[in-house]
């Protein structure tokens, strides 16, 4: 059980890893631009805005995954992963 246990741990901490360096490597005048953390990109009711779609939607077109998405917008991977699907067939 601790083995299975630390393996889980060695497989989380590289995600976290992997997922650092993907957020690092985006130019950060670029990010500040985007303003991915920007409250009006979220509505009262905790759903994404129009300009918060918008801002999704340049996230996904700088080639990020749905989790640094999701991490940098603050919101949950579910709602990014159907916006990356909207965006995919907007295309």
């Amino acid at each position: 059980m601790a083995k299975r246990i630390r393996r889980q741990i060695e497989i989380r901490n590289r995600q976290i890893s992997e997922l650092n360096c993907e957020i690092e490597g985006i130019d950060p005048r670029v990010l500040d631009q985007i303003e991915s953390y920007h409250p009006p990109n979220i509505a009262r009711n905790g759903t994404l805005t129009k300009r918060g779609n918008n801002v999704c939607f340049q996230l996904f077109a700088l080639g990020l995954s749905d989790l640094a998405v999701a991490h940098l917008m603050r919101v949950s991977l579910r709602a990014i992963k159907v916006r990356r699907r909207l965006w995919i067939a907007a295309q």
